[in-house]
């Protein structure tokens, strides 16, 4: 027996989320939103055309993947290069998803990420130069 295709909104929402290894109340806090309130989504496929776009942001999709009967495929945007000094490097899928999660955190939890990463960063360099 052929297996039924999942078209619908909150299918998708939900094989997506499933194939990035999260589970709702990951998503819902990544998402800023109340863990009922996700689920209540992803259950019934009610969801704005905002929410969806920033669940397929933090997800790696392009919104179009929702509608089409197969996915497109991650979103393939230009890579950032960032520079800092002599350094330069081009950002990963990994990369950009810690940015998309620091970007959903209230400001208290962006201050202690930011301090964390400073003191990594510093002693990362500090130990560079000692070698």
């Amino acid at each position: 027996m052929a297996e039924k295709k999942r078209n619908t909104i909150n299918e998708k929402i939900y094989d997506f989320r499933r194939s990035a290894h999260l589970t709702q109340a990951q998503l819902a806090d990544l998402l800023g939103i109340k863990h009922s309130t996700y689920s209540q989504m992803e259950r019934y496929g009610t969801v704005s055309v905002e929410m969806l776009t920033r669940i397929a942001a933090v997800l790696g999709k392009n919104p179009s993947d929702f509608f089409a009967a197969e996915p497109t495929g991650m979103a393939q945007p230009e890579p950032v290069i960032a520079n800092e000094n002599d350094m330069d490097f081009i950002m990963t899928h990994n990369d950009r998803v810690v940015v998309k999660m620091y970007h959903f955190l209230p400001k208290e939890a962006k201050d202690k990420v930011m301090a964390f990463m400073n003191e990594q960063y510093h002693a990362a360099r500090k130990q560079k130069k000692e070698k």
